[in-house]
């Protein structure tokens, strides 16, 4: 419909780029059929079924620009490798997308035909919105590069690794808790107390409250002894 719409503004069918439509036919996949053929531009809509992984990015690079008017994504990779491939791209900006692409796509409500083809008429109309989004999606594309992926989950393990130190160091005793007498700033690092929030800082945090704080108080509450540094 947005397509329909875009061309109609156009005004002539032969000056704009063809539609794309890539995937096997899925759940309600008729309609979609009926309203190509109720526009009478079956000649510049093109469905080409399944592609295989190998054909995606020559027909990506091919390409004017990347629509993806998902209404639900989990993360949304194909956005990223469009933009991976050099492609102004218009998405929706449903579930994970915002995140994903940032400013570097053009933003459009899944359930508004009409955003999507102003959108459109943006990118046809506007040069140098095109070379804008070109140079923002290479950015983004290069933030979700796999030394990137690496890197951070290496990171993780190193969060994860220094949480368990934390927890090696903090005993759990029958009557209670029991919480070494090691100095804070050798369990914490004091670049971690200078009120910077971090992520591992949050969850040290909350570690702290749900396994130290909060036992003390219910032990107390239930007048039952508790155990700090050894001392009762």
């Amino acid at each position: 419909k947005s397509y329909v719409e875009f061309v109609n503004s156009v005004g002539d069918k032969n000056k704009v780029p063809k539609l794309v439509l890539t995937g096997d036919k899925g759940w309600l996949y008729s309609d979609i059929f009926d309203e190509v053929r109720k526009s009478e531009l079956e000649e510049n809509i093109i469905f080409t079924s399944y592609v295989p992984a190998e054909m995606l990015r020559p027909l990506m690079c091919g390409a004017y620009a990347f629509l993806f008017p998902s209404i639900y994504e989990g993360f949304g990779m194909p956005p990223l490798e469009a933009m991976a491939c050099g492609i102004p791209v218009i998405s929706s900006n449903a579930a994970s997308m915002p995140e994903v692409v940032g400013e570097a796509a053009i933003m459009c409500n899944p359930y508004d035909s009409h955003e999507f083809t102003e959108a459109m008429l943006e990118l046809y109309n506007n040069p140098m919105m095109r070379e804008k989004l070109f140079y923002k999606g290479m950015r983004i594309a290069r933030k979700f590069s796999w030394d990137n992926s690496a890197e951070l989950l290496h990171k993780v393990y190193e969060e994860a690794m220094y949480l368990e130190g934390i927890k090696n160091q903090i005993g759990t005793h029958a009557a209670g808790i029991v919480i070494s007498s090691v100095p804070l700033d050798e369990i914490i690092p004091m670049h971690y107390l200078d009120g910077v929030v971090s992520r591992t800082t949050a969850i040290g945090v909350l570690y702290l409250i749900v396994v130290c704080v909060l036992p003390i108080i219910l032990n107390t509450r239930a007048g039952m002894p508790v155990m700090i540094g050894g001392t009762s």
